[in-house]
């Protein structure tokens, strides 16, 4: 991992504790210094076009819109991670490839009834190649070219879900680029909804992260319950 372009900073580091009870529902409290926020300065255009895929969330949006506008500009596709509604969203969805919500965001941003519905405005308005929303264990739902596709989650015996949303995020660029210059998105999303379920078997956020080759056996043979 190349880690030669962070900066470090002065501030305390971010602090997260998290809850989480016998059914492996967590509960999130989290702190972090205003002084670690990045400005469009602290973005080299070089340093975030220099890999194959840019993931920004919506945290710091005038730094993420900075980072995807410097990546559409070097020809590198852009992930948002995106979760709760805020300021500058309009301006940060425009510049996105692939947007991966939570379940409740399409609804709360575009005020419509029903989440395919908001999808479907969401994927109207801004175009993205595709628009997916993570459902938890019943798995996510997409719009990929005006068509719905419903992704099953899978079962496994939960220990702690901390983390499980962005390890679909991470599964699902994983799955995209290794499926090359033509990924089957049905595949990709049944990938990530994998990875996502494998994660939870552990405790922490990155305890449970599977290896590629246990996802791919678990994918391979279809099974909805680990």
């Amino acid at each position: 991992m190349d880690l030669s372009a962070c900066d470090t900073a002065s501030a305390p580091l971010p602090l997260s504790v998290i809850v989480v009870d016998d059914q492996g529902r967590r509960t999130v409290l989290w702190s972090r210094e205003s002084a670690l926020d990045l400005t469009t300065a602290d973005l080299a255009p070089a340093v975030v076009a220099a890999g194959r895929v840019v993931l920004v969330d919506a945290h710091q949006p005038a730094a993420a819109i900075h980072a995807a506008r410097c990546a559409r500009d070097a020809g590198i596709p852009t992930v948002l991670d995106i979760d709760a509604t805020g300021p500058d969203q309009d301006a940060l969805l425009a510049e996105i490839d692939i947007i991966i919500t939570s379940a409740a965001f399409p609804e709360a941003y575009t005020g419509a009834a029903g989440l395919g519905a908001a999808l479907s405005a969401l994927a109207t308005r801004f175009k993205p190649r595709p628009l997916c929303a993570t459902l938890g264990r019943q798995g996510s739902l997409a719009i990929v070219a005006g068509e719905r596709i419903q992704t099953a989650g899978f079962e496994v015996p939960v220990v702690d879900s901390t983390g499980a949303g962005d390890a679909f995020r991470g599964g699902f660029i994983a799955g995209w680029l290794a499926a090359g210059s033509t990924p089957q998105v049905d595949s990709v999303l049944t990938y990530a909804n994998a990875v996502a379920a494998l994660s939870c078997r552990r405790l922490g956020a990155r305890g449970g992260l599977p290896a590629r080759g246990e996802v791919e056996r678990v994918v391979s043979v279809g099974r909805r319950t680990v």
